[in-house]
């Protein structure tokens, strides 16, 4: 296989991923009009269980109102039976109070009894009462003489117990006062050995991050500079298959007339943007030999590329990026040239921006 076939092939490559990526994007948007239409479906289906939840209550109520009524004339008939039945109770009862009453008549005679002999008794109590209660305080006068003799003697044992406690809680207070003294001193040390403790984590802390920073823009340097070879090295591959191409072109038009203008495809890789810009090679009819032509800076290949390069990036910066930081990252110069392609990709959903920060 020649160079120019193993190019052009290279280049069909390139337009058939394309192709599949607007077929995918074409295939997402037609499963986003499904979810749209069987959101509507599901819906219409609330809306019609509601509409049928709505007729049995109505039923429900039609239902209970009908058994209310049948409850309200039950109730009247239970009403009216128990209303003859109370009369006739009524009856039975004023039979029963008579008696009742001749028996309460017979109890009060026996109580009024009961009464005059518990009269009596209380009196003939009582006097016992006085004469038990003279012989207690009598007895009382005796003990209250006792008890003051050995309070006394119990006062002269308790003023020597207080002056005993009295001398054991100044000697706790004491040695609280000095636990106390011991637990400042403690606390104060304490205190110093956290500070410095914490003035070696922060300091840590800042080595770090500033280690962290230089180990990241020394990640970036060399995904730079790994661009920057890439794209020399497709720069000298072109510059290789132009000039065998434009050797085997001269020996051909040497030997027999000048060919049909034909175009050729190829890449050329864009050092300013890191990207690869399409360029047509076309068969110079006055020379022999091949020229490049470049095509405008904004092709849809290059436009594809930034969007594929884009989404590449933000994915590996969970925390979101702003739009200056990625354009900073992947080398373009103007920031603002990349507010079109962001916002195309906003817009089909590809990326999510909250505030100045975006997400992939």
């Amino acid at each position: 296989m020649s160079n120019a076939e193993a190019l052009k092939q290279l280049a069909q490559e390139v337009i058939d991923a394309h192709e599949d990526r607007v077929v995918l994007r074409t295939a997402i948007l037609n499963n986003i009009d499904q979810i749209k239409s069987e959101t509507k479906e599901c819906q219409k289906d609330t809306v019609n269980l509601l509409r049928m939840f709505n007729n049995q209550h109505q039923e429900m109520g039609r239902e209970l109102r009908s058994g209310l009524g049948q409850f309200m004339v039950d109730l009247n008939t239970a009403e009216s039976s128990r209303l003859s039945k109370a009369q006739e109770d009524a009856g039975q009862r004023q039979d029963e109070i008579n008696q009742r009453s001749a028996v309460v008549r017979e109890l009060r005679n026996h109580v009024v009894d009961r009464l005059r002999e518990t009269a009596e008794a209380h009196q003939e109590m009582g006097r016992q009462l006085r004469a038990d209660l003279g012989q207690f305080m009598s007895e009382l006068a005796t003990f209250e003489s006792r008890r003051e003799s050995n309070a006394r003697e119990d006062a002269d044992q308790r003023q020597d117990e207080i002056s005993q406690r009295i001398a054991v809680i100044d000697n706790l207070k004491n040695d609280v006062v000095d636990k106390l003294r011991e637990m400042a001193d403690a606390h104060q040390e304490m205190g110093k050995q956290l500070r410095t403790d914490l003035d070696q984590f922060m300091s840590g802390l800042s080595n770090a991050e500033s280690d962290r920073k230089a180990a990241a823009q020394a990640y970036l340097s060399e995904v730079q500079a790994d661009i920057r070879e890439t794209a020399a090295a497709w720069k000298e591959l072109i510059q290789r298959i132009q000039s065998a191409r434009a050797a085997s072109h001269a020996s051909t038009v040497s030997g027999s007339a000048v060919a049909p203008a034909e175009t050729a495809a190829s890449f050329q890789p864009d050092e300013k943007k890191n990207t690869f810009v399409k360029e047509t090679v076309v068969p110079s009819e006055t020379s022999g030999e091949f020229q490049v032509q470049a095509p405008d800076e904004d092709t849809s290949l290059d436009r594809e590329n930034l969007r594929e390069r884009i989404v590449t990036v933000l994915q590996g910066h969970a925390d979101g990026m702003k739009m200056t930081q990625l354009a900073e990252l992947m080398g373009v110069d103007n920031w603002r040239s990349l507010i079109p392609i962001m916002r195309e990709l906003l817009d089909e959903r590809v990326l999510e921006k909250d505030g100045s920060l975006y997400f992939a």
